[in-house]
């Protein structure tokens, strides 16, 4: 889960002299590419498609880079802006906003990576002026707590991101259904991967694995029952189902 990220400088800080790191700009292209897949995916998205997906693959790259900040060679400006454009990405994730511009967020994240990309870094004004139209994509909703009344009461433990999903299920009127399958510890990110490729539709774009719960499972330590709570842009429950069982056709599928 994201954690809400505040926005913090990182000028000033600089890595012990006695290392031979990197430059920070040699990790960038790592963003460029999250920026440009979804960009090219956003572009193509359906009217009742959630944004959540593609914010949580530039999240994952722009979290990373974070955290190296204090620890490689960057300047203070681009520095500056990675810790302000995580925050951001994160307020998209589990704050109260949300986005319905996904053409104008195709573009601004297209933009981005053309300038991140160049073989000199943007000025410093280029930062503030994309932030500032980036964060005006966004339209405010409601709180975690208020989106709580998504969530069925009895699941426990829900973090911001889930709430935040469960919501979208709401707001975008999508399909839903549970995932449940015994699997082996090891086989996880297989196991994840593979439902995700079944959340994927080539005309109704990307679902939402909005939960996942791993459980020690009765037959023995080494296997595990998985539970997922997934949704999809699908045109009927049944047609997500009916997807899910084609990738996976050894899951069981259950009502939330």
């Amino acid at each position: 889960m994201p954690p809400k990220d505040r926005p913090e400088s990182s000028a000033g800080l600089s890595p012990p002299d006695t290392f031979n790191l990197p430059a920070f700009t040699d990790r960038l292209p790592d963003l460029v590419q999250a920026l440009r897949t979804a960009s090219r995916e956003l572009k193509t998205a359906g009217l009742n498609q959630s944004y959540l997906p593609y914010w949580e693959d530039v999240y994952a790259v722009a979290h990373s880079l974070k955290g190296v900040l204090t620890i490689l060679r960057c300047p203070p400006d681009l520095a500056d802006f990675i810790v302000r454009f995580t925050a951001s990405l994160s307020e998209g994730l589990a704050g109260a906003s949300v986005c319905r511009e996904l053409k104008r967020a195709s573009l601004s994240f297209a933009v981005l990576a053309e300038a991140l990309d160049g073989a000199t870094l943007p000025e410093p004004d280029f930062y503030a002026d994309w932030l500032a139209t980036f964060t005006k994509l966004y339209a405010l909703d409601i709180e975690h707590e208020a989106r709580m009344s998504e969530v069925p009461s009895h699941l426990v433990y829900v973090s911001e991101q889930v709430s935040k999903k469960a919501r979208e299920i709401s707001l975008l009127k999508l399909n839903q259904c549970v995932v449940e399958d015994i699997i082996l510890l090891d086989e996880i990110p297989l196991w994840r991967t593979r439902l995700n490729e079944a959340l994927l539709h080539p005309d109704l774009g990307r679902g939402l694995l909005v939960n996942f719960l791993p459980f020690i499972s009765s037959e023995g330590s080494q296997k595990l029952n998985v539970w997922a709570w997934v949704a999809a842009a699908t045109h009927s429950r049944a047609a997500l189902k009916a997807r899910v069982k084609e990738v996976m056709p050894e899951v069981s599928l259950k009502q939330l």
